[in-house]
């Protein structure tokens, strides 16, 4: 489980479904602390209670449910417990993530590319866009 979040920095909440699509626990960095055995499985780390939201909540109510919780991002499922979504509040609390400007952000910093012979004599970095 560690080594899921160590791939990127980006990546702050890791979803376990079942075979149905049933979300079986959300697990955060915070859950995971130098203590957590590798072999744990990660159904057994996270936890489903505060970070879940029901789909069918009004969509006007659901900033001022994310306003008392600490975390800003809610896996949505449904009457079942069904893995519906991800919602992800902005860290400015401004607005919502949206899937295009997570791609977009992605597409930008992979095109960032320094290589060492991208480097300068004065040591800066020239990156290629």
């Amino acid at each position: 489980m560690r080594s899921y979040f160590d791939a990127s920095d980006k990546v702050h909440m890791a979803l376990v479904v079942d075979a149905d699509g049933i979300l079986l626990s959300a697990v955060t960095r915070a859950d995971l602390d130098e203590h957590t055995p590798d072999y744990r499985l990660a159904v057994t780390i996270g936890s489903l209670g505060s970070r879940t939201i029901e789909a069918d909540i009004p969509a006007e109510l659901v900033p001022a449910s994310m306003d008392v919780r600490t975390d800003r991002r809610l896996a949505v499922v449904d009457g079942r417990g069904r893995l519906i979504g991800l919602v992800c509040r902005k860290a400015s609390r401004s607005g919502f993530c949206t899937d295009k400007g997570v791609a977009e952000r992605r597409t930008a910093r992979a095109s960032i590319a320094v290589a060492p012979s991208d480097m300068a004599s004065s040591g800066s970095v020239r990156h290629s866009v």
